[in-house]
């Protein structure tokens, strides 16, 4: 009973900071349709003051430097539940190939129990810094990310970066950024789906040529570090000067 109210007490307070911080900003930078959405319905926030900038990528440093040498599918991401890995390692099962997972997470212990019970082969291969990446996953020609909602995932426009052919579930994050069959696949959340999508990227050499070709210049042209700066410094160009104005 306590721990309930508890919670409670944590979420209206979380909503009463929220509100307020919302309605004494200037300017709002969100990342995603979705998000901006339940701000403008929960939170009564002006549309004229929100902006979306999406998270930005060095497309320099994440970038194509081989075609992927491992026959191995690739998920990096954090080991929860939202990413929805227990379905990907089920499909990974039915299609007799192999899963290496980089990330960490509350759900470890759980994924390795379902690895090792089940006979899947899946390798979690920990954490890398962020510029050891790059060299990961041009090791592999495929990445999946299957998730049951998302934001705007970073692990996947690095791996659209680097020219893979990525897989992503049709969530509202995941479908702002990939357009099904022009630079990646959508697949459902289920078992099924998520099989039937790997099967047909790794049976067809030249789809996976082309969307991660696609794949790496759409990051260019809308998650380019110089991009998203200069979409930010308008914003905060315009902040200061309304002050000036006001001055």
């Amino acid at each position: 009973m306590w721990d309930k109210k508890i919670f409670l007490l944590y979420r209206f307070l979380g909503y009463i900071l929220s509100f307020f911080s919302y309605k004494a900003a200037d300017k709002i930078i969100m990342t995603n349709n979705s998000d901006i959405d339940f701000a403008r319905k929960k939170f009564f926030v002006r549309p004229q003051k929100i902006h979306k900038i999406a998270n930005y990528v060095d497309t320099d440093l994440f970038t194509w430097h081989r075609q992927g040498q491992v026959e191995r599918i690739l998920f990096i991401g954090r080991l929860s539940k939202e990413k929805n890995i227990v379905n990907l390692c089920r499909a990974i099962k039915r299609l007799e190939i192999g899963l290496d997972i980089v990330g960490a997470g509350e759900q470890r212990d759980e994924l390795t129990e379902l690895v090792q019970d089940e006979l899947i082969d899946v390798k979690f291969l920990g954490l890398f810094p962020n510029n050891m990446l790059p060299e990961v996953i041009n090791n592999y020609s495929i990445f999946v990310l299957p998730s049951i909602y998302e934001g705007n995932p970073k692990a996947l426009l690095e791996a659209m970066a680097c020219g893979r052919a990525v897989i992503g579930s049709n969530v509202e994050g995941i479908r702002e950024i990939i357009t099904d069959g022009v630079n990646g696949l959508l697949c459902d959340t289920s078992v099924e789906s998520i099989c039937e999508t790997i099967n047909r990227l790794r049976t067809d050499k030249l789809l996976r040529l082309r969307i991660g070709k696609a794949a790496r210049e759409y990051v260019k042209e809308h998650h380019s570090l110089n991009k998203i700066a200069a979409s930010e410094f308008r914003i905060y160009r315009d902040i200061m000067n309304k002050e000036k104005e006001y001055a």
